[in-house]
């Protein structure tokens, strides 16, 4: 099989075609990149701190938000774990879409999702399986093992497998249910108010 925009052989497959590893990278980034600007991400002169807990993730969103950011007159410190918020304009987190749906969804279960303005949550854009994809291409490891979702709070291991049955059967489903969280957020303003 070929790449879906080259004719380059397949390395990175999904249900509806594949890439080649080129064509893979510059999708992945192009992704992150529109994530990030509908995220009101960062301005010049901003400071901003991105927490790279040492994961797949944190090790990718530092190569990454380098990168993106090239020349811009923006202050990074990277740290691995969250510093005092005061002192900078935006934090940054490695939270990948599998992340970010968890955590949401275990936040309307239980009540207890904490809205937080200042925060860019860097790979929602793009699947947990995808950034290993990116990082083994990229040549980018970790010496820790994949992170998860699993803070007070969260949702159940069982939960978690559904959810990525649910994706399996029906590609789109985690953006789909990500929508769906956002659009119950709007739904209830008090809910918003109490978390922050």
């Amino acid at each position: 099989m070929n790449c879906v925009k080259c004719t380059a052989p397949v390395t990175v497959s999904y249900k509806t075609g594949g890439f080649c590893d080129g064509c893979f990278v510059e999708s992945f980034e192009k992704r992150v990149r529109q994530s990030l600007w509908s995220q009101q991400w960062v301005r010049p002169g901003d400071r901003v701190l991105l927490i790279n807990d040492g994961s797949i993730e944190g090790q990718v969103s530092e190569r990454l938000l380098r990168q993106i950011l090239g020349s811009m007159p923006v202050t990074v410190d990277v740290r691995a774990e969250e510093a005092d918020s005061t002192q900078y304009q935006r934090i940054i987190i490695p939270t990948d879409l599998d992340d970010e749906v968890q955590l949401r969804l275990a936040g309307v279960l239980h009540g207890t999702e904490a809205v937080t303005e200042d925060v860019v949550k860097f790979l929602v854009g793009v699947q947990d399986w995808e950034v290993k994809e990116y990082a083994r291409v990229k040549g980018i490891s970790s010496p820790l093992e994949a992170k998860t979702a699993t803070s007070p709070g969260s949702i159940s291991q069982p939960a978690r497998e559904l959810i990525h049955q649910m994706e399996a059967r029906i590609p789109g489903s985690k953006f789909a249910l990500l929508r769906a969280l956002d659009e119950w957020d709007a739904c209830d303003p008090e809910r918003k108010k109490s978390d922050s």
